[in-house]
């Protein structure tokens, strides 16, 4: 028996060096843009670009160059590390922009031969060295075995030649044009483009490093002359828009403005956990296809619209580099054509879904579901800037930004992710604001329509008066005409009143369900977990008989939460009845809760004369009011640490001019520096964490002052007398 050992290696040819250029480098463009960043992050600051009767391609800065130990080590070396372990520049201690070793495979699809030449200032030489190196791809694509390639170089010092590094690519391949080097120019930032405008504005600043030894002169590239292009009209048209997104995430805080001309911006501050670590800008300007979008402007007309086309899509920049295919024409990465196109009813952001709810009672209603009118990429020009940190093959895959393989996009993970929501909220938040403000004109329209006809009736109505040539008979039957359509009208104008006051009361509907949602979950868990302990022993067991009276009555209290619902949405369209005693309606509501408060000896007391009415509103809308203010205060003596004796009290009562009422309760109170923001929608004092009412989402005393607004009502909050806390006092006029 003969044993042998051994090693061998593997045998790499060359032709690796064509798959992975094509495989890392996808189209020129991205090509060209590779090699500009390495000008970039060589501290150059300029880039040059010519192209030469489309045969042959130049690309040349003035950054620090290669000395031979460099060129050796890091341009000959696949896959090197360098800008994975130096994050930022040697002179201007900028951000690293390219990775892993692009730039030889960038030049490798671009032309069949390159001469590279580098001047630069070699300390172990103590003196300027010019390094020229020349590659024939298709001679090494000859050689079978990669590591037997070899490129020949010459190094000449010293030398005064200024310091920089030169690309001279010839037989350049067909699909080199003006049209790829347009392309270019609108991948890199700093050059004048329509998203470097974007930038200024929503940044508020010009470009700087992150941190520099020497004032960094910034970056420019240089086009062929004759590839170059004015700005036309991009500064005319982005400042026309009807509504503008600027979103700003530093750290954990996001900074949201929404804008449309002629209303009051909205700001809001959110806290959004930022998986992307980077700060993250977002600026979208809304044109839609409406007369008048493109009016009194610099520019004619047809030709911002045109330029507004032609710039369509929401454009990704990384580092001052364009992000391929973001925004491209055929690219729909947030998915806003798509969900137009299929009559999507729901927000796919969940900030959205957090900030901007649609209620429930809008998403099947076409006319007021905003969704189904999304704002698509034919309607914005817009961009996200971004400053992604390098990651090595070490780093984790769900945190930051990784470019693909193919360098065309993103790998899709939380990072990128964390990055649609954000975009996708700004749109979603564009598409909400611009269907509240059409409805709202919609409403004023309507109602100037009905001035106008009201107007035209009372003129036809005069005239007809006047009229010498009528008999007395047909002036009395036209005017009688006339007079039972302004009747008809005036009824039609109160019946839609009513129906948008309906609409609002609906909105509580929200609330009781949010209650139900959250203790069906009790009860349900209760009921299950019963029913697997009566699975498990079956008839083996006397405790069976334990467990019967318990799932009676979780039954009983699922039945009469149906039956509440039940019977407070048949209510919602019942007209105001008069004459209705106040009390049972309170304790009605009190019913609701009467498990909870038994069982955590919450003490609810009712002062309420027998013979006092109900305010003339209706019914839902009154046990609405109650229900909020009422859960809202058995929350606040749940979460009050050491409350033994928690009460609440509700007292009603009347007098020649109104009806009051009020809920007060000896909870935790509400800070005084917090009390004038607990009408602010999406405020909430409460925490699910020791509530077993769930926290709110800070919609309830919003909606209730807006409903008993709209009955021309009033609500205050105070601090209480005597043993209580909180006091909420809601007026309403007897007539």
């Amino acid at each position: 028996m003969t044993t042998e050992k051994d090693s061998v290696r593997f045998n790499i040819e060359s032709r690796l060096l064509e798959e992975l250029g094509e495989r890392l480098v996808s189209s020129p463009d991205i090509a060209l843009s590779e090699l500009i960043k390495n000008a970039y992050d060589a501290d150059s600051p300029d880039c040059n670009l010519e192209l030469i009767e489309n045969r042959s391609l130049t690309i040349k800065d003035h950054g620090h160059g290669m000395t031979l130990s460099e060129f050796k080590t890091r341009w000959m070396t696949i896959a090197t590390d360098n800008k994975e372990v130096n994050f930022f520049s040697r002179n201007y201690n900028r951000i690293m922009t390219g990775s892993k070793g692009i730039g030889r495979f960038a030049a490798r699809t671009l032309g069949k031969k390159l001469i590279l030449t580098s001047i630069a200032y070699d300390e172990s030489l103590g003196v300027r060295t010019k390094l020229v190196a020349t590659f024939d791809w298709e001679k090494l694509n000859d050689t079978r075995d990669l590591l037997k390639l070899t490129i020949p170089y010459k190094l000449t010092y010293p030398v005064n030649d200024p310091i920089g590094t030169e690309l001279c690519i010839s037989d350049i391949n067909d699909n080199i044009d003006e049209g790829v080097l347009k392309t270019v120019r609108t991948s890199v930032l700093d050059i004048s483009s329509p998203y470097e405008i974007l930038r200024q504005d929503v940044t508020k600043r010009k470009r700087k490093s992150k941190k520099s030894t020497d004032k960094d002169p910034g970056f420019t590239v240089h086009i062929s002359a004759d590839y170059s292009e004015s700005m036309g009209p991009a500064e005319a048209v982005l400042k026309s828009y009807t509504g503008r997104a600027s979103l700003v995430l530093k750290n954990n805080t996001l900074s949201v403005n929404i804008h449309f001309k002629d209303n009051e911006p909205i700001t809001k501050k959110i806290t959004f956990h930022n998986s992307i670590n980077r700060d993250v800008y977002i600026d979208i300007r809304y044109f839609p296809r409406r007369p008048g979008a493109f009016a009194n402007l610099e520019v004619n007309g047809n030709t911002a619209r045109s330029w507004a086309t032609d710039h369509r899509g929401i454009a990704v920049f990384d580092k001052g580099f364009r992000i391929n295919p973001y925004g491209l024409h055929n690219d729909d990465w947030l998915q806003l054509d798509r969900d137009q196109a299929h009559s999507h009813r729901h927000w796919r952001s969940r900030l959205s879904e957090k900030y901007i709810p649609i209620p429930k009672q809008d998403q099947s209603i076409e006319s007021r579901n905003p969704m189904v009118n999304i704002i698509t990429n034919f309607q914005v020009v817009g961009a996200v800037f971004i400053e992604s940190p390098n990651t090595g093959s070490k780093a984790n895959k769900d945190t930051g930004l990784i470019p693909s393989m193919d360098r065309e996009g993103y790998i899709k993970n939380n990072s990128f992710k964390d990055l649609l929501h954000l975009a996708r909220f700004a749109v979603e938040y564009l598409t909400s604001e611009d269907k509240r403000i059409q409805l709202e004109e919609k409403i004023t329209k309507g109602k100037e329509e009905v001035l106008a006809v009201k107007k035209e009736i009372r003129t036809a109505i005069h005239n007809i008066e006047d009229s010498p040539t009528l008999n007395k008979n047909d002036k009395v039957r036209i005017v009688e005409q006339f007079t039972h359509l302004a009747k008809r009208l005036e009824s039609t104008e109160e019946y839609d009143q009513r129906a948008r006051e309906g609409m609002e009361h609906m909105g509580f509907l929200g609330i009781l369900a949010g209650f139900m949602t959250h203790e069906h979950q009790s009860i349900l868990w209760e009921l299950n977990k019963t029913l697997d302990r009566l699975e498990s022993i079956s008839t083996k067991s006397n405790k069976i008989a334990e467990n019967i009276p318990s799932i009676k009555n979780s039954i009983s209290k699922i039945e009469g939460y149906i039956d509440y619902t039940n019977l407070f949405i048949k209510n919602i369209a019942t007209p105001i009845e008069k004459n209705l005693k106040i009390k049972p309606r309170i304790r009605h509501v009190l019913r609701t809760f009467k498990h909870f408060t038994e069982e955590r000896d919450i003490e609810t007391n009712v002062e309420c004369g027998s013979s006092e009415l109900m305010p003339p509103i209706p019914i839902p809308a009154f046990e609405g009011i109650v229900l909020n203010l009422y859960s809202n205060a058995i929350k606040a003596t749940i979460n009050k640490v050491g409350n033994k004796d928690p009460q609440i009290l509700i007292i009603a009562w009347s007098d020649s001019k109104n009806h009051y009422f009020t809920v007060s309760d000896n909870g935790i109170g509400i800070p005084e520096s917090l009390e004038r923001r607990i009408w602010d929608p999406l405020y909430t004092t409460t925490s699910a964490e020791n509530s077993p009412l769930g926290s709110g989402m800070g919609l309830g005393l919003p909606l209730v002052k807006r409903v008993v607004e709209s009955f021309k009502g009033k609500i205050s909050y105070s601090k209480a007398t005597g043993q209580f806390v909180t006091c909420f006092k809601v007026t309403f006029p007897r007539k």
